[in-house]
């Protein structure tokens, strides 16, 4: 018993606590060296309790998805996206996870209900410049959506370092995971970022007011992704995802018939940050 209260990361004593719970199974085919999960029952309780420790309850999951097929809105299941980016991204390393990491997440949460929501991920534009990140069409509906994703990494941003921890990306984490939407739009980029405009804003960076080398900003490239993934204006939705620091989830939706960008969202969890 004192070895499974002290269970911690010793491998060996959690795969044999496993195969005494059933979880785990010798492999037919190389039971000297390999295990398998023995049936569908065990594969749905290792699903539906990981889910749960880092994607929140599966009924509040299932919840958020029939959220977005009745109102289009993407929000609710990216709130569950930004705690499982919390939760996994701890270690200094994973703070440079990029675009299709982040993408493929969410790509990953939409395959849990495959019956409510359709998706393809990386479709090519109708002029080849490009490609849309990921499309969705909820159950039953004729619109699309389209969403494209930016990953800004925490070494890039100017945020302060928060007083506790020795890794400056861990404190500057602690500092950005209590921002407020505000505060996060006016985050500026440092000097050395080759990627974005040094000194500006996000929010300056998104709507084309701080240029880097006559590249097209995100609300221009979202925009010419509506025209040019032929979809009409009636039946398409899109939006903007923002990445930032592995802790905040911006959310723009663009109007398909302006072009312009709605008031930003955060696509938060609530946390208790003591």
């Amino acid at each position: 018993m004192r070895d499974l209260v002290n269970l911690g990361n010793n491998q060996d004593v959690w795969i044999t606590l496993m195969l005494y719970l059933g979880g785990f199974t010798f492999d037919p085919e190389d039971p000297a060296n390999k295990m398998c999960i023995p049936n569908t029952i065990a594969v749905i309780r290792f699903v539906h309790n990981i889910s749960r420790r880092y994607l929140g309850e599966v009924d509040t999951l299932k919840a958020a998805f029939e959220g977005l097929i009745a109102t289009n809105d993407v929000l609710g299941p990216l709130k569950h996206l930004q705690k499982f980016m919390c939760e996994i991204d701890a270690h200094p390393n994973e703070f440079g996870h990029g675009e299709e990491i982040h993408r493929n997440r969410f790509y990953h949460i939409i395959s849990l209900y495959p019956y409510l929501v359709e998706h393809h991920a990386e479709l090519s534009v109708k002029n080849g410049a490009g490609r849309i990140d990921l499309c969705i069409r909820p159950q039953d509906s004729e619109q699309n959506i389209i969403m494209e994703w930016k990953v800004l990494q925490i070494t890039y941003l100017k945020i302060p370092l928060h007083q506790e921890g020795t890794d400056g990306r861990i404190r500057k984490a602690k500092t950005l995971s209590r921002m407020d939407i505000d505060e996060v739009l006016e985050i500026k980029f440092e000097t050395y970022d080759k990627y974005h405009p040094g000194g500006k804003s996000i929010n300056d960076w998104v709507n084309g007011r701080a240029p880097l080398r006559n590249t097209e900003s995100p609300k221009e490239q979202l925009s010419r992704y509506i025209t040019d993934g032929c979809y009409k204006t009636d039946a398409c939705k899109a939006y903007l995802i923002v990445i930032v620091g592995s802790r905040k989830i911006v959310v723009w939706e663009m109007d398909a018939g302006t072009r312009e960008l709605q008031k930003p969202r955060l696509a938060e969890w609530v946390f208790n940050h003591g």
